[in-house]
């Protein structure tokens, strides 16, 4: 386990949410994390809906994993933690993910 990455999912969980979800099996090419971008930016797994943003934002990270990201992410952690709230929302902006403006995530090759 590490610090930053997709949080585990209980084993009796994953045999359904691959059938349920596309590409859902591709956010375990990571070692799962005790906290991730899903956390700081989606709530609680309440809906198939839910699953699916969380998805999502695994297969962001995944796709952009660096130590930068993590630090953001772990940060992010800390302000969620502190204050109860949710510190991010995921944004679609010019062909770019973006977390919370300019300081967020940006897809790897994404103009800039």
């Amino acid at each position: 386990m590490s610090l930053v990455g997709p949080r585990p999912e209980r084993p009796e969980f994953i045999e359904q949410l691959s059938y349920e979800i596309p590409n859902y099996l591709e956010r375990l090419g990571l070692r799962p994390g005790l906290t991730g971008l899903a956390q700081v930016i989606n709530s609680y797994d309440t809906s198939l809906a839910s699953t699916h943003r969380k998805v999502a934002s695994d297969l962001l990270y995944l796709q952009n994993c660096c130590f930068r990201n993590d630090t953001k992410v772990l940060f992010r952690t800390i302000s969620v933690i502190l204050t109860g709230k949710r510190a991010l929302q995921l944004l679609w902006k010019n062909g770019t993910y973006c977390c919370g403006g300019s300081a967020g995530f940006r897809r790897r090759g994404a103009g800039r």
